[in-house]
């Protein structure tokens, strides 16, 4: 508690006070202007969302990136299966192992991808981005606030201090952005 002047009457009173008890200027409602002015004045500007697409592109590239390995794998899979068939007479369990794998691989690589996103969310003028991958990350603000791992369940703090989190489903990959969570 401390002593200020009232704007009006030049009178000392304390800052807890809600009016000046010699002339009744209310004082309160000028006090909290103020503080929330300077909390205002402190808080970061919010970026151009311009940056959102880089995580897009990433996302882009690591899809593209899986879908190419499967190909490959099923490439194998069919050159391990002609051999296979060029000498059936012969116990080649090897080929037909390596050529079983690629399909079940190929086609582990070709769903992957499509469980992969980008999720943007604008909260209190701060844009939020979820990357759900092979990995999961928070990007507020451009900044890698939790992740890159397997974890369902990502938080961070917006720029101004709120807390939020993000929930990631197991199934199909849905995000859900939550403010202040518990």
């Amino acid at each position: 508690m401390a002593l200020i002047k009232c704007p009006e009457c030049n009178h000392d009173l304390s800052t807890e006070a809600e009016t000046c008890p010699n002339c009744g200027y209310p004082i309160k409602k000028i006090i909290d202007k103020k503080v929330e002015e300077k909390f205002l004045a402190n808080q970061p500007e919010p970026l151009d969302d311009s940056w959102v697409n880089i995580w897009k592109n990433k996302l882009k590239k690591t899809k593209r990136t899986y879908l190419l390995i499967a190909l490959g794998l099923f490439a194998v899979f069919a050159i391990c299966l002609s051999i296979f068939f060029a000498f059936v007479d012969r116990p080649i369990f090897v080929l037909l192992f390596i050529a079983i794998f690629s399909v079940f691989a190929g086609i582990v690589l070709l769903i992957v991808p499509m469980l992969m996103k980008v999720a943007t969310r604008q909260m209190d003028g701060y844009t939020v981005v979820v990357y759900v991958g092979s990995s999961n990350g928070l990007i507020i603000e451009n900044k890698v606030v939790d992740g890159f791992s397997q974890n369902r369940y990502l938080v961070g703090n917006l720029p101004n201090g709120k807390p939020i989190r993000a929930r990631i489903s197991a199934w199909d990959a849905n995000v859900i952005i939550e403010e202040n969570p518990k």
